[in-house]
Formats: C-alpha cells, structure tokens, sequence
C-alpha cells in the first residue's frame, strides 16, 4: 500500500476516533459564558461582543438551518432532552477533529523531516505511532477536549492555526514545485478568514516566517544573523510606531500618549525615549541585513517600504473614514507618508537588477496575498451589514463606519493600547508566569496512574481568588516532551526553531502581552492552547524517538528479534495506549464531587452529555419574574444563557433583561429605548443626550473639569463612564396608593390617580392593569403617598456614579410600578445602588417593592423575603436537573450558581422560622436535601440556622446537617493540599456546631473529636502550621472526646495540650496568640487543662481500676 494512502486512512480513523469521543461528550444544550450568546447570535445572525467573530456567526447560522437533533434523538445518539442548540454545538466536535487530524499530518511531517541517527526511511512505521500518539494527546488535552465540547470559538481558532501551520510545512517542501505559489495563497487567505474568528491564528505566522527564511536562505550563517536582525527590526518598529504616536503623526481616536500611562513623565521624553529605541535596534538590524550576502540593499528598502506604504495606507483609509464621521481632522500626515513610500517603491522594484527575494519577482504576487488577506478578513463586514438591520442582539451596533471601528477595535473593553500596558504590569510576573501560564501548562496533561515514576506536587493559586492547590507533575507526558524536544532538536533544527518561536509566542508572548490583572473572572487555560498543541506534538516525537532509540540501548548479546522487534514494539504500545488512557481516564488535577465522595477521571471532566445546568438556571430566573418584567442582571452568566432561550426557544420573551454592565455604553442605553420589549425610557433621553451627556463623562473629562481628583490613582477603568455625584437621600417612584372598599366589600389596593375625577383609575398590585372604577361604586377610600427613599451613595473614594447607577435608578423611576422590576440573586450589592431595604427575594430575584423592610439595615447586603412566592417558585416554578448526580462534574463556576438554590431554600427555611412556622421550616430543608447536592458550608449553614431556636421538629434535621457538613470537611481535610487559617476556623466552628446538635449521640461527638484530631494532624504537615493553631484544635478534640465519654482518648489530648502549654508560658507573644486562637487567657487556659486532667485521671481510675498509661503523647509536640 502506497504512503500517501496509508496516511489518508490513518487520518480518516483519527478523525473519526477524535469526532466520536467529542461528540459523546458533547453538551445537549446551552453552556454559560458566551456560548448562549453565540448560539442566540447564530439563530438571528446577529452581532455578539466585540472582536465579533462573524465567520462563526456565519457558519453557525448555516449549521443552525439544519434540525439534526431530531434525528439523533430518534437513534438514541442524544438525550431526549437535547435541544436546538446541537445546530450550533456540535460545531466544536467537527472542528477540533479537524484539528487533531491536521496536528496528526503535522507530526508525521515534522517526524519524516529528522535526520541524522534517528532519521529513517519515510515510509517507518514508527514515525506513525509518534503522529497518532501525538494528535491523540493534542485532541485529549484539557483545554482542547474543553473548547470542543461547546458553542466557542476555540476549537475553530485552534483548527485554522493548525491548518496554517500544515500549509507553512508543505509550502517549505513545494519551492520550485508549481504548487508552491498555491500554498502561499492559501495561507494568506486562510489568515484572513481566522481575522475574523479569533486572532490565535496569528501566532504561527512567525513560524512561517522561520521556515521561510530557512527555505529560501541556504547559508546558514546568514540564516541565523536575518532572525537576529529580523527581532532587532521587530523591536525598532514597535518603538517607532511609539515615536510616530509621540510627535502626534498618528492622532486617531485609537491611540493614546504612553506618558499618560506612566511610561515617560513628560511628552519631550516619551519622544526622545522611543525615538532611540526606535533608531538603535532598527538601525542594528539593517546593518546586520546589508552585511548578508543573501539579501541586497535594495530589496531591504523594497521590504522596508512595502511594510511603511501598506501601514500608512491602512491608516490614511481609516483616517478619512474617521474625518467623514467628524471625529478627527483630514490624515493628510499619513497620506504623504502612504505617497512617499508608494513612490520609493515603484522607484527601487524598476531597479536594473532583478531582486532576489522571490515574493518581490511578481507584483502580482504581492497584490494577490494582500487581495486574499483582505478577501477572508471581509467577513467583518457582514456584522455592519446585520446591525444596520437591528437584529434583537447587535452589540455595540456597528451599522456605521466610526462604530465598526471602535468595535473591531474593541473600545468597548477601554481604548487602553495593549503596546503601552505592556509596561505597566497589572500583576506581578510570578502569578502571571507560574500562576497563570506554567499552571495551565501543566494541566494540560496527566500525572502518572501509578506515581512509581515520581509522584511530586507543585502548588498554584487560582485565578479567581487566593486559593492555593496542588497539582501532581504530569511526568511521562513530561518525559516523552523532554525526549521529543531533544531529538527533533538534533535531528531537525529548522522545524525545531519554528515550534519554539510557536511556544515562545503562544506562551511566554502572550503572558507578556496580555498582561492579565489579578484576580480573573474565570479560569483562563484556554488562552495558551497554542503552546500546549506544541507540546503535544513533541510528546509524538519522544515516542518515535523512544521506539527508535531502544535498539541503540541494548547490547548485542540480547537476540535481534527483541531488539528490534519486541521492545520497539512494546515501546509503541505504551506511546499510543498509556496517554491516551491516562487523557480519558485519569484526573488531570484532583476536582472532586460536593460531597467529596466521587474524585472526576478526565472523561467524566470534560462530559457535558447530560449537562442542563446553564439551560435550567436561565429558565429558573425568568420564569421567577411577573409578566413584562424588568430583570437587571449582572455579567456573562446570567445574560447570555437568558438570551438563548428568550431568542432561540422562545421562553418568556416579555421579560426585559438589562445587563448592567453594558448599561454604561450609549448604544445599549439607545437599544433599550427603541428595541422591543422597549422600556419607558425619558423622552428627554435622545441619542445626542445619551452619547453626549449621559456617557459622555469619562474619568478624563471629569478630572479636567475639577471635578473629581484622582491624583493618588482611581480604581476605575480609564474608560469607565461616570458622573459627578455626592452621597445623598433620594427619592423615587413616588405614587399615589389607596385601599379601596367597594359597596360589594370588596377591598382593592394598589396605585391610584384621577382620586378627584368621577371615575377613578387604579392599578392592582397584584395585577398591575389599570382599571376605572365609577366613584358610585365605592364605599370608602383611603388615600396615600407611596414612594423610595433611600441614601444613594456615591463611589467609596470617589465622588461618582456611574452610568448603570443612573439608569437603575431612573427606570424604576420611570415604571412607578407600571412593570415588575427584579434584580437576579447574582447581582453583587455594590450594583443595587443601596435599595436593599425595599427588595424581597423570590427564589432566584430579588423584586423591588414598595414598602422597606424595617430589619434590613442599609449597606448590610441583606434584603426580604417573600415566603409564599419564594416556595412556590422552588417547589412548583423551578426545574433541577442533573444536579443530584454527583457523577456529572460541575466546576466552581457551576459550584457558585447552584449555591444560590442552597441559600434560597435556607433563607426560606430561616423566615419560617421568625415567623415561627418551624414544620414549614423542616418541610423545605427537607427539600433541599432530596433536590439538590449539599457541600459542607451550605450543611453546616443550615445546622447553625436550626442551632439558633430550640424547636424540637427540627432536632432530627440539625444532627442530619452537622453530621454532613463534619463528614465532607473531614474529607475535605483528607485531600487538602495546603491547610491554612480559614480551614482551621471552619472545622473548629463545625465540631463545635456537631457537639451542640448532637446531644446524647456519642458517635456524633466522636466525630467531632475525630474530625478535630485529622485536622490536627493534617496541620502538622502544613508549611503554614503554628503550635497556637495545633493547640486550639487539640483542646477542642479533648473537649469532644469527654462529651462523647471517650476518657481515655481526651485524657492523652489534653495532656499533650499540657506538655506542649507549659513551656510557652513565659513568652509574651504566644500568650497574645493563645488570647486571639482560643479567647482565653493562657495561665487560665493552663489551670482548666490542669484540671481536666486531674478530673479524667480520677475517673478512669474509678471506672476502669487501672493506672495511667506512662506514654500518653498524641504527637503534636513531636
């Protein structure tokens, strides 16, 4: 069988073999973060947050014309109750397999391009094995299976990067081939197209530039001084493009002076500053260029001059599109520029001499790449196209030429340029690099089943909050790296240097570049998925290299059929087999179930098959809100799944969710207003008002009009929209009320208006309709004046609103309790802007109602509660799949939302309680426990709430919950990594709540003192271990195992407390620890152990009429 079809049919199976396992894991429907955005924005062609992605809006509106979920629910391939967001989903799984079977061609292709020892006949089965292991562990790894489980654009981006990496490959092999040129302009084209979907893409091309360079420079010495030169010219033309901001040359409302950002103190220095670093390392490279033998002078300032016209040209277009607009003056600056390189070009491409860089032999050459750059990158102008025709999702509505821009341009996130922050570190290196970059790295790939290799753990903090963890050392995948790295390094050092400049880019680049700010919203692995592909194929060729290296290995004296036959064979086994099992079915990192019983294998990690999550939680808060309702909601997560199922299923369209976030931009604010459901906005609110004035107001702007000082730093974005404003008493929504009693007796009690008129016009609370009641008709009415009054606060440090603020205040002004207004459970206190006091929850919202609730203090970040609506909402509203099976992994994200139905149900539970209803108490905890996974905080919450009132219906519940809450922290502790402080307070709260609901069970008082003891013990492994904290544990278990009749065991404890107190006695900074630790004073503390001990001693030797042991110490001294 010929080469060429071997490789097909290999491809084809890895294809399949990748297709298959993504599409069993695949989610049914919605996911949270942008995915219901993306599968909303696919249904209506709509326009999703900047940078847009329009290709996948385009492909994703195609795939969702298709209803292929029917069918596949028919053969029993989906679940029942997969929906129509499989259209667009199941977008991911074709392309990541896509990407595994272009990862696949690429190693094959790397592999076969060894020399040396290793290098072997093209057609070795071995460098096989390598390709498939390779692309196996490139498609298993955890970002990779993760993007393609979903409606993102990850698994697209990673596809056409390796789609241009394959092209950069067979391009390099083609030179002098016909098919040489075609390659470069699929490339170029293919570039394009990945413009608009995610700009990953962009980080192969230095590597094809790499394989250039190699390819069409033979000596070697000037190969390596052009990268030199060709960084140090990089370099000069980063700094010039500073120097051309400094002298004012590029003016656009997209640029802004580095010395506002603290690089340079003063604009004469940010001139003079980048001017040098312009001119030194640019003026370095040129002279490296001209001393090569491989490149003229003249096709150096040919290169020089392509680059200088096509930039000015760029910009000079966009200028006149921003002087049409009326934004900035004519670019006549750049348009010279544009005119003066056009001609120096035309001037050295008509030399007497042909050039010797063969893309300046053709013009036609260089047009059609521009041409094809261009071509793929117009996509962009389809979402121009759709926002001119308001589609219901059209962010920041680019329908003209100056919001296109600013949307390509992302000015919704700052117009911050990422070149000058790059400088102003937002982290520091080590949490950026380790923490973000190394951690995620690692990640990617398992640890070893056995651990016989080595079984070490490195520690990492989170992204989100400062919570450290440990991370076993993914050491075969490591070692197979290491060998692969070294040998296509020895064998291959000119495709060797394009993956590290891959790696560099996709990882180390990008951490620089992208200088994330502690702490993230959300976990960012994906981000370096480039560098993680690259090593995956590495890890192929460690394992092709393995197999052909074992014969060297082993001495002669061992028969041939072993040496090359068995063990290479037996080596290839374990390359294509282990990784792929320990990618499936070993956890990458340990992620554990709620109750920490179940810890999640790979496969079961990345399973969204049977998750409804995203889909229930959406549904669950709109269906809390009344007809027509106003929803303010708070970021990602709960909007974006709301807007899938109001856009693409078709739930509760009448209900206006309002993002606050995107309630500080003018077009969302302009949306609103026009767009159904449209909101009663002020007619005084015209687009001039809105753009002008209401978001007109930068921190900038107020800080020149005096009208704030910001001189020690602001905590806002240096975009952020604010207005002026001093905390204060407001008031809003002031309407007339009444209680109506009519000649039938019936009362009526709502909003009134007209009281003086012959009929009067009145709006039920509970129907929110106005009705006319004939003034005949009334037997007795009671008028009044109902309104909001409550201190608005300004900023804590700041005189300011900000827009959102505004708003919300201003349409619940607006409504006068025409429409329902809400706040989801989700949305942090900071954005109620203080009307806690006049909110009641009503299972997942908080509703805003007229009267204040008299024991909600202002600023305590508690609210009401509405009992009936709450418990009708949780047992007859609400739906609840998937949560119950432990076995479904839900990642902290999950964790945090589906605490919000735990602290619903127990604030129920609390409010029945206070209103003295305690068997409604024990009825909806019960119901909580039989619908929803309990974790130790939420059990041990509950067991406090039933602590704080002795109702005897609920005795029963309140061991239930102590003995949970006790028995998952003490699994907890068990797989703990580093016990610190908060961890030590927790399990000594939680004993001391076990004991206190305990009573007279003695294994519930075991517990405690058992929980106590491993807590202790875990403490003395921890680098964080202080003898107070060893000391308050130990004391606490003493007590435990006393009440729990355990004499013996409590007598040991407290004499190891006692052996460990009395040396410490005199040093007066542990008697102050011992005050704070255990609020208590030492010399007391050390009389009471005294005591305990002489007390126990006594009664041991009445019980049992035996003596003390002589060895009684627990250790905690040693």
């Amino acid at each position: 069988m010929s080469e060429s079809r071997v490789t097909k049919r290999i491809g084809v199976l890895v294809w399949f073999g990748v297709f298959a396992v993504y599409f069993a894991t695949m989610a049914p429907t919605t996911s949270f973060w942008d995915c219901g955005e993306f599968i909303a924005a696919a249904f209506t062609l709509g326009v999703p947050h900047p940078p847009g992605s329009p290709l996948y809006n385009l492909l994703g509106r195609i795939f969702s014309l298709f209803p292929i979920e029917v069918p596949l629910k028919a053969i029993g391939l989906l679940p029942d109750f997969a929906d129509m967001a499989v259209r667009v989903n199941i977008m991911s799984p074709i392309a990541g397999a896509f990407s595994a079977l272009f990862a696949y061609l690429i190693g094959l292709r790397l592999i076969r391009g060894w020399s040396g020892a290793l290098g072997r006949d093209r057609n070795d089965w071995t460098a096989q094995v390598g390709a498939v292991t390779g692309a196996l562990i490139f498609a298993f790894a955890d970002s990779n299976w993760f993007n393609a489980v979903e409606a993102e654009v990850y698994a697209y981006a990673i596809f056409l990067m390796m789609l241009v990496l394959w092209l950069g490959l067979k391009w390099a092999d083609s030179v002098g081939e016909p098919k040489h040129l075609s390659y470069a302009l699929a490339i170029a084209y293919v570039v394009g197209l990945a413009g608009g979907l995610h700009m990953l893409c962009l980080l192969v091309l230095p590597s094809i530039g790499i394989l250039a360079l190699f390819t069409y420079v033979k000596d070697r010495r000037d190969t390596w001084v052009l990268l030199i030169a060709a960084a140090l010219l990089a370099i000069g033309g980063y700094f010039g493009l500073h120097f051309i901001n400094a002298i004012g040359l590029d003016e656009g409302p997209m640029s802004a002076p580095a010395y506002t950002f603290g690089i340079a103190e003063t604009r004469d220095s940010y001139i003079t500053g980048s001017l040098v670093l312009a001119l030194i390392p640019g003026l370095a490279g040129l002279f490296l260029t001209f001393r090569t033998k491989t490149v003229p002078v003249r096709d150096t300032w040919t290169v020089i001059l392509i680059g200088a016209a096509a930039g000015a040209t760029i910009k000079a277009v966009m200028g006149v599109f921003y002087w049409y607009q009326g934004v900035e003056s004519f670019p006549t600056a750049m348009i010279g520029l544009g005119i003066a390189s056009g001609v120096g070009l035309l001037f050295f491409s008509n030399a007497a001499n042909k050039p010797r860089i063969p893309i300046l032999k053709s013009y036609h050459l260089s047009v059609a790449l521009l041409v094809l750059v261009v071509l793929g990158y117009s996509t962009y102008l389809t979402l121009m196209i759709r926002s001119g025709l308001n589609p219901i999702i059209d962010e920041n509505n680019p329908e003209n030429w100056r919001n296109f821009f600013d949307f390509v341009a992302r000015k919704q996130y700052g117009t911050e340029s990422m070149s000058l922050t790059i400088f102003e570190r937002r982290a520091n290196f080590g949490w950026q690099f380790w923490d973000m970059l190394f951690k995620y790295l690692f990640q990617q790939f398992p640890a070893s089943i056995t651990g016989t290799l080595f079984d070490w753990k490195i520690f990492f903090r989170a992204a989100t909050e400062p919570i450290y963890f440990g991370m076993r050392v993914p050491d075969l995948p490591l070692i197979l790296m290491f060998f692969g790295l070294v040998w296509q390094y020895e064998s291959d050092k000119k495709r060797f240097l394009a993956l590290v400049s891959l790696w560099t880019i996709g990882g180390i680049g990008l951490a620089v570049y992208l200088n994330m700010p502690d702490p993230q919203p959300r976990e960012r692995h994906y981000v370096f998925t480039a560098a993680a592909s690259v090593m995956a194929l590495w890890m192929g060729m460690g394992v092709t290299g393995l197999i052909r290296a074992i014969p060297t290995w082993i001495p002669n004296s061992v028969s041939a059929a072993i040496r090359n036959r068995a063990l290479p064979i037996t080596a290839a086994v374990i390359g294509l087999f282990v990784p792929v099992w320990f990618l499936i079915g070993y956890p990458l990192v340990d992620e554990y179930s709620t109750d920490r019983s179940v810890r999640y294998d790979n496969w079961t990690k990345q399973n969204r098959h049977l998750d409804t999550v995203a889909y229930d939680y959406a549904y669950n808060i709109l269906q809390s809100c009344d007809p027509n309702g106003i929803l303010f909601t708070n970021g990602d997560n709960d909007t974006f799944p709301l807007w899938y199922l109001q856009e693409v299923v078709g739930v509760r369209r009448d209900v206006r969710v309002v993002n606050l976030s995107l309630l500080n931009t003018d077009w969302y604010i302009q949306q609103l207003r026009d767009n159904e459901p449209k909101l009663p906005i002020s007619s005084r609110y015209t687009d001039d008002f809105i753009v002008n004035v209401l978001t007109g107001s930068s921190l900038e702007a107020l800080v020149r009009s005096n009208r704030i000082d910001v001189a020690d730093g602001s905590p806002f974005n240096r975009e952020g929209r604010l207005v002026g404003w001093q905390t204060k008493e407001v008031t809003a929504a002031g309407v007339d009320t009444a209680r109506i009693t009519l000649t039938n007796g019936e009362v009526i009690r709502g909003v009134v208006r007209d009281t003086d008129a012959s009929e009067i016009s009145v709006m039920p609370h509970d129907t929110r309709l106005w009705q006319s009641i004939d003034r005949n008709e009334i037997a007795d009415i009671d008028v009044g004046r109902a309104e909001l009054r409550w201190t608005l606060a300004a900023e804590r440090d700041f005189p300011v609103l900000r827009v959102q603020d505004v708003m919300v205040y201003n349409l619940i002004h607006w409504v006068k309790w025409e429409l329902p207004v809400y706040f989801a459970v989700t949305v942090s206190a900071d954005n109620r802007i203080g009307l806690d006091p006049y909110l009641r929850m009503e299972g997942m919202v908080l509703k805003v109602e007229m009267e204040k609730d008299p024991s909600v203090e202002p600023g305590s970040d508690m609210y009401g509660l509405n009992p009936e609506r709450s418990r009708f909402n949780l047992d007859s509203v609400y739906v609840m799949r998937s949560l119950m099976d432990q076995t479904i992994y839900k990642d902290d994200n999950m964790q945090k939302l589906i605490s919000n139905y735990r602290s619903a149900y127990l604030q129920l539970a609390d409010t029945y309680l206070s209103m003295n209803q305690p068997e409604e108490a024990a009825v909806t905890l019960q119901k909580m426990i039989d619908r929803l996974p309990m974790d130790w905080r939420s059990s041990y919450s509950a067991a406090s709430i039933i602590a704080r009132r002795d109702e005897p219906v609920l005795k029963k519940l309140g061991a239930h919950f102590a003995i949970h809450s006790a028995t998952v922290l003490a699994r907890h502790i068990e797989q703990e990594d580093l016990f610190g402080s908060y961890m030590i307070q927790q399990t000594r709260m939680t004993a001391r709540l076990l004991r206190y609901n305990a009573g007279d069970d003695s294994a519930s008082m075991d517990l405690a003192a058992d929980l106590l003891t491993s807590a202790s013990e875990r403490l003395r492994e921890s680098p964080n271990a202080t003898i107070m904290d060893q000391l308050a544990l130990a004391f606490d278990a003493a007590m435990a195992y006393e009440d729990a009749g355990n004499l013996q065991r409590a007598y040991e404890v407290f004499s190891d407390v006692n052996a460990a107190l009395s040396p410490l006695m005199d040093r007066s900074d542990v008697a102050e620890q011992l005050r704070t630790s255990l609020q208590i004073d030492p010399s007391r503390l050390l009389i009471e152990v005294q005591r305990k001990l002489a007390e126990l001693e006594e009664q041991i030797r009445l019980i049992h009429s035996f003596e003390t042991p002589g060895d009684t110490s627990s250790g905690i001294t040693n």
